[in-house]
């Protein structure tokens, strides 16, 4: 019970520094902490699914692989599509995407 935790509080403190990085330093805003908190997940997964196979408890059957590979590819898809609609709406509606300086609504 105890490396759950421990991978609980390691994704919590990664979300965390995320979040700031995105909404702060990136400019991002409310986004950058949906961003952070799909990637802690992501994060919390990996690390979990790791130690699961490493310690003998997990073993994936023949054809995962390219199954996995496909959802990379999808995953990274998707965040190319959403860094090109971040770039577009801010060229085309300077300021409506994330109103103040400091990076929070108008």
């Amino acid at each position: 019970m105890r490396t759950p935790v421990r991978v609980a509080f390691l994704t919590v403190v990664i979300t965390q520094v995320l979040a700031v990085l995105f909404a702060w330093v990136v400019g991002l805003g409310p986004a950058g902490l949906t961003l952070a908190t799909s990637v802690g997940a992501r994060v919390n997964a990996g690390l979990l699914f790791w130690l699961l196979r490493k310690h003998g408890f997990y073993a994936p059957r023949p054809g995962w692989l390219p199954f996995v590979r496909q959802g990379g590819r999808r995953v990274g898809r998707a965040g190319c599509d959403f860094g090109v609609a971040v770039r577009r709406a801010r060229v085309l509606a300077p300021g409506r995407l994330v109103g103040k300086r400091d990076g929070w609504p108008a």
